[in-house]
């Protein structure tokens, strides 16, 4: 039975950054795994989107639990297809949490694993692999 109107609850305040990271998190496109500390927030974007044989730029932004931007982490990325690594990277902060990997080499197509591991200055990592389907070159 759907609850009564007097009883519908309400996303407070106070929960709408947890509810957001939710939604971010839980929205993203294709399989995606973590590993480390879970309190830093990684989220990854391609350009172009999918990925062609050639190169592509990939940006990755890196926050705290309430999405507060970090600086000055080191961020490497490592594309892996059948088992081989085929790409390693590191990317270039930009600032406001911004970390960019321009022009990311994609030698072949088919389906590759990004793996981008965040090392923070305190000592705390995260490791997230996003799945890709690395598209045949354009005509």
């Amino acid at each position: 039975m759907p609850p009564s109107p007097s009883r519908r609850r309400t996303l407070t305040p106070a929960a709408f950054p947890v509810a957001l990271a939710l939604l971010v998190i839980l929205s993203g496109c294709g399989p995606e795994e973590r590993r480390g500390d879970l309190d830093l927030q990684v989220a990854v974007s391609v350009d172009p989107d999918p990925p062609r044989v050639g190169t592509a730029d990939v940006q990755i932004r890196v926050a705290d639990v309430d999405w507060s931007p970090r600086n000055g982490d080191r961020v490497i990325l490592r594309g892996v297809r059948d088992s081989i690594v085929l790409t390693q990277d590191t990317a270039v902060g930009q600032g406001a949490g911004l970390y960019l990997a321009e022009a990311l080499p994609f030698p072949v197509r088919g389906s590759w694993i990004l793996t981008v591991r965040v090392e923070a200055r305190d000592g705390r990592w995260v490791e997230v692999d996003e799945a890709l389907r690395v598209e045949a070159e354009a005509p």
